[in-house]
């Protein structure tokens, strides 16, 4: 059946889903595309349903953000409930994963972590945050955030459907999610952290045959390890899918602040030494029945069943632990004699959730059986030699029978040359240092997990000695290596680390070790420095410029240092600039005063950083704020007022298609007012030098008319029409005192066939036969 919405012509289908179909259709009054997102008829069944969706349709209309998709307009017609939203042309995370770098995917990451933060701050959460909710926009390259509330509106007020099934995709739930509890912006953090494991890894850390069994590892596994070449991430991953939510980032913005500490130079860096070191691809696991997939989980669990410990990996403890990922599909044959004797141990009969995920029988039979599920699986898959070669699943990506090289990371995609990053690049290895934070705090100091000084070259993990070195050289160089391992966790460590390799170079000169680690350190600081100044901690970056300048006094000679300085002093002036643009937006002064506006500071900062998209972000909500300023100056019929709003609009965002579609309908109104002064001016012209009815389209008539047809109520043309009456009676009378009664009739014929026989035509023609009847009756 096809589908009508009012205002809207639908140009073809994008998407389907079970609650809502997807169209691109042109929103015609302001001519732009759309999605077009029009609600399934069975929902609107529900009394209530048009009642949450409206609600939650404008809740979601003013959740403006870069990242998080646009809502344009929300309605219903004829029962079917629609949503008209940004059309966001990129293709989704799930399709283009694997032809982003890795870099690419972390960037998509702190994108939707923004949007998340935005929402989160305002009390929202999304619940169903998966790479097919993540899409990109080609014109930048910004990951933008999808169906941000729909689902809720589709759903009763609560974190469950009608039918009591938990709300999400398995694959991405948080624990408190698959018990079916209330959640907060934390479990959307916890999904987004899921996302950020399946693109480092290629695979989601928990699959399982049914949605409650991978539920119950939500619930009750440990967080998978990630392979050696991405270990610096892996504080990431712990903290954002900790089982507790007060164990996470407690906001998107942290998880974001980590995500930009994090080096993913030198994480790539890694990857490429370990895959030129013969190492092979890490999520490859073998087909053999003593293989061990290099995905390890800890063994012990915690009695709590939301927690858990830790324990050392070892060779009973280490098991396959994950599984190629591809999409929400479960094969209830393979594996199925697991899940029944793990059934008859743990679920004690419960097997009809393998159909159906119900959260509060999950809970249920995970407090009664705790860890049992989990920790049964392995002897239960033994006993049954069900880890033999697997049965490839449908639609369920299977690992190699013998593992893969690492891809090759060596080139990015760009979605178009406006991207900042470059089109397509040859990705050189840049020694640079970690920033991510430890794994057990993320505060708002910069603590390197790891330093590339353990990973330049193998040559420099052992200590130089020279054969017949002294004691003294040996306790300097035992004394550098003992402060070198304890800088790895306290950056604080870092004078007296550098002291310690100036004196063993004082006494070792040719030391070429302790001299390139060295200068590394000195690399490291100076990406701290950056790292602070990059996310508007300014008071540690001047700290930290003041001690590079202690600790290597010959840099300051140096143009890296000049250019350095000027990277801090241009993030202080940026961040002063948009702390003001900001206050100067609250109160109204989008661009005047000129040299005292948000335009003016938002311009000063592109000057500096002409890519700076925060200041970009700005300007784009000036121009649409002046579009609504035009809007309003319409409706109180004050075009020019909106021509000059507008026009400035454009000239801030040329790409503002609301505001060029509001003034390409000024000007064509402008036009029509045009041509009707200009029909009126003719009118008075003819009028006044007697070309009442002749020429016939060059006459005060034809003129009058002309915008009479357009304007039918036009008090100047309808004045005109009678002021020509007027001039043609005061020249029938003229004529009729000169006797000359056939001229006088001759000049009614056109305008009675012009005009018809109105009423004061005929009295005139009345007039003429009654004079014409005397004049005879006095000459007889």
């Amino acid at each position: 059946m096809a589908i009508e919405i009012p205002g809207y012509k639908i140009r073809k289908t994008i998407g389907k889903g079970g609650m809502a179909s997807v169209y691109l259709a042109e929103q015609e009054i302001f001519e732009r595309d759309v999605a077009l997102k029009v609600m399934s008829r069975a929902l609107a069944e529900d009394p209530s349903f048009g009642q949450r969706f409206f609600r939650e349709a404008k809740i979601v209309s003013q959740l403006v953000h870069p990242n998080i998709v646009t809502v344009y307009d929300v309605g219903v017609h004829k029962n079917t409930y629609y949503l008209s939203m940004e059309y966001v042309d990129g293709g989704d995370l799930k399709s283009l994963r694997r032809k982003l770098s890795l870099t690419q995917k972390v960037r998509a990451v702190r994108d939707i972590a923004k949007a998340l933060d935005y929402a989160g701050a305002k009390g929202y959460v999304h619940r169903d945050i998966k790479p097919e909710n993540i899409m990109f926009h080609t014109g930048d390259g910004r990951a933008v955030l999808m169906d941000f509330g729909i689902a809720r509106a589709a759903e009763l007020d609560s974190a469950m459907t009608q039918t009591g099934i938990a709300i999400g995709t398995p694959h991405y739930m948080s624990p408190e999610q698959a018990k079916g509890q209330a959640v907060d912006p934390r479990s959307d953090i916890y999904s987004l952290g899921v996302v950020l494991f399946l693109l480092i890894t290629g695979a989601v850390p928990y699959n399982a045959e049914s949605a409650v069994a991978i539920g119950i590892k939500h619930i009750t596994e440990p967080v998978p390890r990630l392979p050696e070449p991405y270990t610096a991430l892996q504080p990431l991953i712990d903290r954002s899918m900790a089982k507790k939510p007060e164990d996470r980032f407690q906001t998107a913005k942290e998880f974001f602040t980590a995500l930009m500490r994090t080096n993913m130079s030198h994480v790539e860096q890694k990857v490429r030494q370990f895959r030129e070191s013969g190492g092979v691809d890490p999520v490859g696991r073998t087909r053999s029945g003593g293989g061990v997939s290099p995905y390890s989980r800890p063994g012990k669990a915690s009695n709590d069943i939301t927690g858990f410990v830790q324990a050392e990996p070892n060779a009973e403890t280490l098991k396959p632990a994950l599984v190629p990922f591809e999409d929400e599909q479960f094969d209830s044959k393979r594996g199925i004699w697991t899940w029944l004797l793990v059934g008859g141990v743990a679920l004690a009969g419960s097997g009809l959730l393998l159909r159906e995920f119900k959260p509060e029988l999950v809970q249920s039979i995970v407090t009664q059986a705790g860890h049992t599920v989990a920790s049964t699986a392995s002897a239960v898959e033994q006993q049954l030699g069900l880890n033999q070669p697997p049965i490839d699943l449908p639609g369920v990506e299977q690992m190699p029978a013998t593992p893969a090289p690492l891809p090759q990371p060596t080139t990015e995609v760009v979605f178009n040359k406006v991207s900042p990053e470059p089109q397509i690049v040859q990705n050189t290895p840049i020694p640079r240092p970690s920033l991510a934070p430890a794994a057990s705090e993320y505060d708002i100091s910069v603590e390197p997990t790891l330093s590339i000084v353990d990973d330049v070259k193998p040559a420099l993990q052992e200590p130089v000695q020279e054969e017949g070195e002294s004691p003294a050289i040996l306790a300097l160089r035992s004394r550098t290596e003992e402060l070198r391992s304890v800088y790895l966790g306290e950056i604080e460590k870092l004078p007296e680390l550098v002291d310690a390799y100036r004196a063993l170079l004082a006494n070792v000169p040719d030391d070429g070790k302790a001299g390139s680690e060295l200068e590394l350190l000195k690399i490291e600081e100076i990406e701290r420095i950056r790292a602070h100044s990059g996310i508007g901690e300014l008071d540690q970056a001047n700290d930290r410029l003041l001690q590079l300048r202690y600790l290597f006094p010959e840099i300051t000679e140096t143009q890296e240092y000049a250019k350095l300085e000027s990277w801090v002093a241009n993030h202080e002036k940026i961040y002063a600039l948009l702390a003001d643009a900001e206050e100067l937006l609250n109160n109204n002064a989008l661009t005047l005063p000129k040299d005292d506006s948000a335009l003016d500071r938002y311009q000063q900062i592109l000057e500096i950083d002409p890519d700076h998209k925060a200041a970009k972000s700005g300007m784009r909500n000036i121009s649409e704020k002046l579009v609504q300023m035009a809007s309003k100056r319409l409706k109180s019929r004050n075009e020019d007022a909106a021509r000059v709003l507008l026009q400035k609009a454009i000239d801030i965002d040329d790409k503002n298609t609301e505001g060029q579609t509001l003034l390409k309908s000024i000007e064509r109104q402008a036009q029509v007012h045009r041509n009707r002064e200009n029909m009126l001016k003719k009118a008075g012209q003819r009028l006044g030098s007697g070309d009442l009815f002749e020429p016939e389209t060059n006459s005060a008539f034809y003129f009058y008319s002309e915008v009479l047809k357009r304007f039918p109520d036009d008090p100047a043309a309808s004045s005109g029409i009678d002021r020509v009456v007027e001039a043609l009676s005061s020249r029938i009378f003229g004529l009729l005192g000169e006797q000359r009664f056939d001229q006088a009739r001759a000049e009614l014929i056109r305008p009675m066939r012009l005009m018809g026989e109105t009423n004061r035509l005929q009295k005139l023609a009345a007039a003429i036969e009654e004079v014409n009847q005397g004049t005879r009756s006095m000459r007889q």
